[in-house]
């Protein structure tokens, strides 16, 4: 969730940056001091709990960079199925090395800067069926003619990831939650991921969450890599 809210599981990282290191200096100078909390996570984690029986919840302050490598470290991350991240996502297009997911920091962690940068989720021991990135822009990244899409996505399935799914603008935090419990409602019946997603966009679709919702703008952007 939010650097200060719930998160469904964790992620590692294996290279430790001081908070007072050169990538710390860098998000400042781009004015990535504060992040917003997204209440809307709350519901959302609620929604998935109605559906999926054995959930492990990590908020606020359980939620940061430094307890999520120690999680990792220990062998726990690879015991997951399913990694759900909610929080926001940060994309630099032209600082593609500061792509990162925002993670709780506390403000006597002198080792840690709270973002998990996509370098760092290499270093993930995960065999995830799916990673689901229910942040902001998650899957855009820069460019390059040799390497193709550089971004979160991709690092995940180096890591170990079966699946990815992400977001390709930002999204709507209320819209998220109800779309996160269709989707693990579909999931809970033994729905392949894809399918899932499908069913859950004609859902929104179809009105049947509202005349708002009918708008691409709340269910399009979540998308599935995978198999």
């Amino acid at each position: 969730e939010s650097p200060s809210d719930d998160n469904i599981n964790p992620y590692y990282s294996e290279y430790g940056q001081s908070a007072e290191g050169e990538y710390a200096i860098q998000y400042r100078e781009l004015g990535y001091n504060e992040w917003s909390s997204l209440p809307g996570t709350k519901n959302e984690i609620e929604n998935i709990q109605k559906y999926i029986a054995s959930v492990d919840v990590y908020e606020g302050a359980m939620a940061s960079e430094s307890n999520i490598k120690e999680i990792s470290e220990s062998g726990k991350l690879n015991e997951y199925k399913i990694l759900h991240f909610a929080t926001h996502g940060l994309l630099v297009a032209d600082r593609p090395e500061l792509n990162a997911l925002v993670l709780s920091k506390s403000a006597n962690d002198s080792v840690e800067d709270g973002y998990l940068r996509t370098s760092e989720i290499l270093g993930l021991d995960l065999s995830a069926e799916l990673v689901n990135l229910s942040a902001c822009e998650t899957v855009l990244g820069k460019s390059y003619m040799a390497e193709g899409v550089i971004g979160l996505t991709r690092s995940f399935f180096l890591s170990g990831a079966g699946g990815v799914s992400a977001t390709l603008w930002p999204v709507d935090d209320n819209a998220t939650a109800t779309f996160m419990g269709i989707f693990y409602n579909y999931i809970s019946e033994d729905l392949p991921v894809d399918q899932a997603f499908n069913e859950s966009k004609k859902e929104f679709i179809s009105g049947l969450h509202g005349e708002e919702y009918k708008k691409p703008y709340y269910w399009a952007p979540f998308v599935y890599y995978g198999k």
